[in-house]
């Protein structure tokens, strides 16, 4: 038997080179649909970028001529159930409870009006005592 000594040939067929094909296809027709299309194009997003630029004008020359500043509205002075009392008290019967989030320690620190508990008795109305593991803990909720 005598030995073949040519190196052997491969041949890649179709299915493995499609995929670029098809991708480079899609890339010239986007490519020629936005040559063909740019004055359109351009014409949109300048009249985007025009309108969003008259808009602001707008709002800095009608905030400019009022003579008048409007009173900022003052937050509530005591917070209520579940809000934050880092910067005011809490009402009657609610406490202001430290705690850090799901990320502990490394996270920020929370502050937020409680009443704590132990049981559903303790809480008014229909709040019930639940513990809330990565809040305040124990606590009435509705």
């Amino acid at each position: 038997m005598e030995e073949n000594n040519q190196p052997e040939i491969q041949l890649y067929g179709w299915k493995s080179i499609m995929p670029g094909i098809i991708l480079s296809l899609i890339v010239l027709v986007c490519a020629g649909y936005m040559l063909l299309n740019r004055d359109v194009i351009n014409e949109k997003v300048q009249s985007t970028i025009t309108g969003t630029l008259e808009d602001v004008s707008e709002d800095a020359a009608s905030s400019s001529s009022s003579t008048v500043d409007a009173p900022s509205p003052t937050p509530p002075t005591v917070a209520g159930f579940h809000e934050n009392c880092t910067d005011r008290a809490c009402a009657a019967d609610l406490t202001c409870i430290e705690y850090y989030g799901i990320a502990g320690p490394n996270g920020p620190l929370f502050a937020t009006c409680e009443m704590p508990c132990t049981s559903n008795q303790e809480c008014p109305g229909k709040r019930q005592c639940v513990t809330i593991a990565d809040g305040p803990g124990q606590v009435c909720s509705s």
